[in-house]
């Protein structure tokens, strides 16, 4: 409880007001305000004689005092001390302006507002000198300059010996506010107006791939890159038809945007595509138009040291691509270069983590051996079980089988998760053989593959779920691969590409030409997808001739002792003796050169290669004789005209 002997009351009232006080019980003194005409508004004071008991706490914040229909909203002062904060509100009315007639509730209000019509502009701009009423909008206004007109106004200030209006003048808000345009360093108050100078001045625009790990990772596996962000930087008008000014243009706009996302994300994974409209004349007045996407590799960037080598390197993949595309095209020039897109993602390695259940599917195969650690050494253990072999019946999935022995593996620098780039470490360390598979979309898939030659083999499985990733150790691969083959009894796999055999022969055979290839899964057709057909019709290249040929042949019956019985066999029944063939030349306006060449009789074959040989000579001849070409006057301006246009089109493509 407060207790107050006398409480002094202060506010706004007029001439007329009474001294009567509502709201707690209590005398008051006199209020006394000054001399002024009536119903002017003017302060009073008022006193509360009586001691009075007020209730500690929130409550006592916000009291309202009524004096005579003035309200007034009361705070609490120091030791125990009341007074009205602001101004004092008439109940059921409001407050008009006497030039304007304009209605206010609040006094406050009322009295800002006069000032408009004084027009006394006492707020000074200290770097442009412009004048203003009020202090707020001085300070809005002060955000339109930029930070390069603040740091020389400081600069001059400093040299005048004016530190004290320097430093306010370094607080104010439009020091703080100002945004940096990253490729011509140009400064804007607001970062809407950033965002649309770089949309239109510098074409650039950031998009997100849709995938269903951007908003949902807890309900998709993620694979060692995260999702790719990207990132269409637009271009002028003026390169949009040469390559090399379209590369030199864009090349350190990819240094910035780069530099900025290794910045951000430490380490990135980043990819070009350059999507570029190509045309061609099919005829005299019909052109054929595709769009072609061209792309670099995926490079990985750790530092800045190597971001311009690993540009270069990407856009002349780029250029090698375009060049082979227009020597294959048959005709094809770039017509325009419609967009330029720059994927980006964290880099993530491949490494495990902690415990994570196997799946339904595998855990019911019981080929995998899933220890049940909540720390980062799934790897050593998986290494330890293999070595000790613990039965089934001994519960092997339970850590405390391997702490003792833990240091019977030697990690040397490496730590704990391990990274599928230090598994050959552990290896030549402990002499070892370790085979590294993943598995996702129910398919097992090699990741990474020993060269060492030791017999005994260790195959572990890396599964993941959202950010973790856990080893488990594959006990039984001809088990876990089983599913895949009508065949039940135990094969014999091919570590490298996942091939299954029935005879460990028939694996070594194997072997001598899957060694010369990179590990892979072998992944075969759906039933709906399991022909394939030849779509891209227009790379073929045209012929000026080609021969059809067919022939016909005799079936002569072949007779022999009859094959054993304990062996495989295939018996030979008939002979196809070639009797006689035929064949047609088309030329290159699709109609037939000659008549069709028949023949029928003895030796066949070396007659059809002797016919074939001179036709050959005889097409050679024509192909290599350059005939007159006799043009009509309106031939000859349509062709000078053509010619023209591939000129200025050839020029337009290399610059």
């Amino acid at each position: 409880m407060y207790q107050c002997d006398k409480l002094r009351l202060t506010g706004f009232g007029t001439k007329n007001s009474t001294n009567a006080i509502h709201h707690w019980t209590g005398t008051t003194e006199a209020l006394t305000p000054p001399a002024s005409t009536p119903n002017e508004p003017c302060r009073f004071v008022g006193l509360l004689s009586s001691p009075v008991s007020l209730p500690r706490g929130p409550a006592l914040r916000r009291l309202q005092v009524q004096v005579d229909g003035w309200a007034a909203r009361v705070v609490v002062g120091g030791e125990g001390r009341l007074k009205l904060g602001g101004g004092g509100t008439r109940l059921g009315q409001s407050d008009s302006c006497d030039i304007c007639q304009k209605v206010f509730s609040r006094r406050d209000n009322l009295t800002r507002h006069r000032k408009i019509h004084e027009d006394q502009k006492v707020f000074i701009c200290n770097i442009c000198q412009k004048k203003f009423g009020r202090k707020d909008v001085l300070n809005r206004h002060k955000k339109t300059h930029g930070k390069n007109e603040l740091v020389a106004h400081n600069n001059c200030q400093k040299s005048s010996g004016g530190a004290s209006n320097s430093n306010r003048q370094r607080n104010t808000p439009s020091s703080t506010s100002v945004h940096i345009c990253e490729f011509c360093n140009k400064s804007f108050s607001r970062k809407s107006c950033l965002l649309q100078h770089t949309r239109i001045e510098h074409g650039f625009k950031r998009k997100h791939e849709s995938s269903p790990c951007t908003n949902k990772r807890a309900k998709k596996m993620k694979h060692a890159l995260d999702v790719f962000t990207k990132h269409e930087l637009f271009h002028s008008d003026k390169v949009s038809k040469d390559l090399k000014e379209y590369i030199k243009e864009m090349r350190p706009r990819v240094y910035n945007l780069l530099s900025h996302e290794l910045d951000v994300l430490n380490s990135i994974k980043w990819y070009m595509v350059v999507t570029m409209e190509m045309s061609r004349m099919i005829s005299d007045d019909e052109e054929k138009t595709i769009t072609t996407h061209f792309r670099s590799n995926c490079d990985t960037v750790l530092t800045l040291d190597f971001v311009w080598e690993n540009i270069d390197k990407g856009f002349d993949k780029i250029t090698n691509s375009f060049e082979e595309f227009i020597r294959r095209g048959s005709g094809w020039t770039l017509k325009k270069i419609i967009k330029f897109n720059l994927c980006v993602a964290k880099y993530r390695p491949l490494r495990a983590s902690s415990y994570i259940p196997l799946p339904a599917k595998l855990e019911k195969k019981k080929a995998i051996l899933n220890i049940q650690s909540t720390d980062q050494n799934c790897f050593i253990w998986c290494l330890l079980a293999h070595q000790m072999n613990i039965s089934r019946e001994n519960n092997p999935q339970r850590v405390n089988h391997y702490i003792p022995h833990q240091n019977k593996i030697k990690v040397g620098n490496v730590t704990c998760p391990v990274s599928l780039n230090q598994v050959p470490v552990i290896e030549r360390l402990n002499e070892l053989r370790i085979n590294v598979y993943g598995y996702e979309d129910n398919m097992v898939f090699p990741l990474y593959i020993s060269k060492q030659s030791n017999p005994d083999c260790i195959n572990l499985l890396l599964i993941s779920q959202e950010e973790h990733r856990h080893y488990c150790l594959i006990r039984n691969m001809s088990r876990l691969l089983g599913d895949l083959t009508e065949h039940k009894a135990a094969t014999h796999i091919c570590f490298r590409c996942l091939h299954r055999f029935s005879q460990k022969k028939y694996l070594d055979d194997h072997r001598r030409f899957c060694d010369n290839h990179t590990p892979q899964r072998t992944k075969m057709p759906k039933e709906s997808n399991k022909y394939l057909s030849f779509n891209n019709h227009h790379f073929q290249h045209r012929l000026p001739f080609i021969i059809y040929a067919d022939f016909e042949a005799l079936i002569l019956p072949i007779g022999g002792a009859s094959p054993s019985a304990d062996n495989s066999y295939t018996e030979k029944v008939a002979k196809h003796l070639p009797c006689g063939y035929a064949y047609i030349i088309i030329g290159p306006d699709g109609k037939t050169y000659k008549p069709i060449v028949h023949y029928r009789g003895e030796n066949t074959v070396e007659h059809f290669l002797n016919a074939i040989v001179k036709e050959k000579y005889e097409l050679a001849q024509k192909i290599c004789t350059i005939a007159p070409l006799h043009m009509t006057p309106e031939q000859e301006q349509l062709f000078q005209r053509e010619k023209k246009l591939l000129s200025l089109q050839e020029r337009t493509t290399w610059g």
